[in-house]
């Protein structure tokens, strides 16, 4: 005689004969206990990967040289200007310095709404929040893009990347601009991908691209063409997908974009009219854009790995590497040859806006460009991983 005592496809059968005789777990008991086992892995990489990025950009943080931005920042605050007129001095101030205005409204409404200090400790805390979360945006993008290999990889790279971890322990634009855009990229990642298939963009998505959108070009001017771009991207590949009509986009995309160029409307028609003003000035040669752009040979090595003998190797070599490999891949190849023309459209449309706004040309306004070679370095790495796994397969796989 036989009795049985199993609960969700578990339990054990018992024979006079034999004795108990134990039953395998049910597939679907098995693949619920190894999602849970996955998510719970994802949890505690990401917790280990938050506090390595918020360890090294928190030390010593107000102990650090101080930057001309951030002393004109404390002393606002010592003399008690709160958001409201710190937002209100920006924008009557914006065709002069041209300077958005959220990195200073954000960190006075910390400083002031929490009551604390004026300290440059204070004064970097929003803009080190923010860097620590910068490696997980760019974890999250690699596992929409790719998988959850490309995501640990490249927030590793951004947690350690000499460029993102000096603009994150500095309380000016760059260091709230520069998380913000990658934020902006990651919900992109899976628009541009759904486009691609042909499938409906997700409303969740969408209105996250919309959010940190807004929140990156009111960061800085250098956001403004990364995000154009990525809007104009995905208008694009939906459009191909139906012959180039119009009428296949969805409501819900022409909606983001709307509200997204309607928030920056009103900031770009002042730069327009900045530029237009003194127009004659900037024909005249006011600011050379041919000395401007031979400057860029030196961009690589700003954003790149620090110093030492192994900087232009890992400055130059994993990014090319990137390219060779995505090349022999069918499907990474067209992702690769999108990276590589929104860098060359970011280089030329940020040269053309510092050149047409007169100012002092700087290499740091190119900090949109920091994703590229990123993505890259960290296509490379997983395509060599990739290689690795075939050539010599782990025992028992």
């Amino acid at each position: 005689a036989w009795s049985t005592n199993s609960s969700a496809g578990t339990g054990t059968a018992t024979s006079a004969s034999e004795g108990p005789v134990r039953i395998a777990p049910s597939p679907a008991r098995r693949y619920s206990l190894r999602m849970i086992t996955r998510r719970a892995s994802c949890l505690l990489g990401v917790a280990v990967l938050l506090a390595f990025a918020g360890l090294i950009r928190f030390y010593r943080l107000g102990e650090t040289d101080t930057r001309a931005d951030e002393v004109e920042l404390v002393e606002n605050l010592q003399a008690g200007v709160g958001p409201a007129a710190y937002f209100k001095q920006i924008a009557e101030g914006f065709q002069s310095g041209r300077q958005m205005p959220l990195p200073r409204v954000a960190t006075s409404a910390y400083v002031t709404g929490f009551g604390l200090k004026v300290s440059l400790f204070n004064v970097r805390t929003p803009v080190a929040l923010l860097g620590t979360l910068l490696p997980v945006f760019l974890f999250m993008m690699g596992s929409w893009w790719v998988g959850p290999r490309l995501g640990w990889i490249l927030g590793v790279l951004g947690a350690m990347n000499p460029f993102a971890l000096h603009w994150c322990r500095v309380s000016v634009a760059y260091g709230f601009s520069l998380p913000l855009m990658v934020l902006t990229a990651m919900f992109f990642t899976p628009l541009l991908l759904a486009a691609v298939e042909g499938r409906t963009p997700s409303r969740g998505h969408l209105a996250g691209a919309v959010v940190a959108g807004i929140l990156a070009c009111y960061s800085h001017m250098s956001s403004w063409p990364l995000a154009g771009l990525l809007w104009l991207a995905l208008l694009l590949l939906i459009m191909k997908k139906s012959a180039w009509r119009l009428q296949t986009v969805p409501w819900r995309v022409w909606i983001s974009v709307v509200i997204w160029a309607i928030s920056l409307a009103p900031w770009a028609l002042s730069f327009l009219t900045a530029v237009g003003e003194k127009w004659d000035m900037l024909v005249a040669g006011a600011n050379n854009p041919v000395f401007a752009f031979s400057a860029m040979w030196r961009l690589p090595f700003v954003m790149g790995w620090g110093s030492g003998v192994m900087r232009t190797p890992l400055t130059f070599g994993l990014p090319l590497i990137g390219i060779f490999l995505a090349w022999r891949n069918s499907v990474h190849r067209p992702h690769m040859l999108f990276i590589i023309a929104l860098g060359l459209l970011l280089l030329g449309m940020l040269g053309a806006m510092m050149t047409w706004s007169g100012r002092i040309y700087t290499l740091r306004y190119f900090a949109p460009f920091w994703l590229v070679p990123i993505l890259l370095a960290g296509l490379a790495l997983h395509e060599m991983g990739s290689m690795a796994g075939r050539r010599w397969p782990r025992p028992g796989a």
